[in-house]
């Protein structure tokens, strides 16, 4: 009755009775008691198994550690707005970041339905890559309607700079993604697009001055041409 009635407590204090094995509820190891009582379901009367389904334990070991995940993950989402689990990130002493990496080898073959629709319920990330490639895609549409281009410069966004800088380099890119670049008139090279700017502003400079001798810190229209007649 003592470990039942502290069990009861702990369910109306937190909503759940997912006690972790290794924790204490007021000085007493209700997890270790828990944790016994699921691995010595049969050898229990049917009037305490009873009493414990009723307040909803998790008998099976499996769900039982994927609710303890998955509750973190709850938390986490609740502090950070997000589910994107940096790594080795402990929650609580519990490592969330490798849990989470379960939950996407876990999704073909192993995941419930009714798991994988919580996840998507609560907006888990399957895949990473993708995720981080729609963002930053989404992100360069909203710098060419600023600025009038796909170069980012590293004042604009560092990180949206070294993404861009990186799919220069990219040589396995899918055949989709480079349409999708290019309908963005991205800029491959952008030596070669700083260099037409430079002269469309100079043939600019030249047909309102006369001449090509640009003023020393000439800018037009937040570009330096002096600077890039000198370089």
């Amino acid at each position: 009755e003592f470990w039942f009635g502290l069990l009861e407590s702990y369910k109306e204090e937190f909503g759940d009775c997912l006690v972790q094995q290794r924790n204490t509820y007021h000085n007493y190891f209700l997890g270790r008691w828990l944790h016994n009582q699921r691995m010595n379901r049969n050898k229990l009367s049917p009037e305490m198994v009873d009493r414990l389904s009723n307040l909803e334990i998790v008998w099976d070991v499996l769900e039982y550690k994927w609710e303890i995940g998955f509750k973190y993950l709850i938390a986490y989402k609740k502090e950070f707005s997000d589910c994107l689990v940096s790594k080795n990130f402990m929650y609580d002493d519990f490592n969330l970041y490798n849990w989470i990496t379960v939950q996407r080898k876990n999704r073909a073959n192993q995941s419930t339905p009714k798991q994988i629709k919580r996840l998507n319920d609560l907006g888990f990330v399957w895949n990473v890559l993708e995720h981080n490639w729609e963002q930053r895609i989404t992100e360069l549409i909203e710098h060419k309607q600023r600025y009038g281009n796909c170069v980012v410069l590293k004042r604009h966004s560092k990180i949206l700079h070294t993404w861009a800088s990186n799919l220069r380099s990219e040589k396995d890119l899918h055949p989709d993604k480079v349409k999708l670049l290019n309908d963005l008139e991205f800029v491959w090279d952008v030596e070669k697009f700083q260099w037409e700017e430079g002269f469309r502003y100079l043939t600019a400079y030249q047909k309102k001055f006369g001449n090509c001798v640009v003023r020393k810190g000439y800018v037009a229209q937040d570009f330096k041409l002096a600077v890039w007649v000198a370089t």
